[in-house]
């Protein structure tokens, strides 16, 4: 065997073994990307999570104060029309409010989750 068949041979090998380590570096990269969007989806998740029980707490609080604030519409109502107008609309922006603050506590609460457990 002649010295340039031998680095024929030794260069074909490292061209062999370069191609492998690139298809386990692809195969890495791809692995990687999944379990990053696997995260990402699982934080989004957590916050949409953490939105609805938020949500449910305000709706179920929400409720009960809606009640007493209909009562109070309505008791407007017979006093004079203007002011009934006026009860339903902030009545409206109010419950808006009331609904917005549980949202904003559960999703700070679900993005604490997440910085916890990243």
């Amino acid at each position: 065997m002649s010295l340039i068949a031998r680095g024929r041979g030794l260069r074909r090998m490292a061209t062999e073994g370069f191609g492998k380590s690139a298809e386990l570096e692809a195969r890495e990269n791809q692995t990687f990307q999944q379990i990053e969007t696997a995260q990402d989806a699982q934080k989004m998740q957590t916050l949409g999570a953490g939105a609805g029980i938020g949500a449910l707490y305000g709706l179920k609080a929400g409720t009960a104060g809606g009640a007493a604030a209909a009562g109070g519409g309505a008791a407007a109502a017979a006093g004079g029309g203007a002011a009934a107008g006026g009860a339903v609309g902030g009545g409206a922006l109010a419950g808006a409010a009331a609904l917005a603050t549980p949202i904003a506590i559960g999703l700070g609460v679900a993005f604490l989750i997440n910085e916890l457990f990243d």
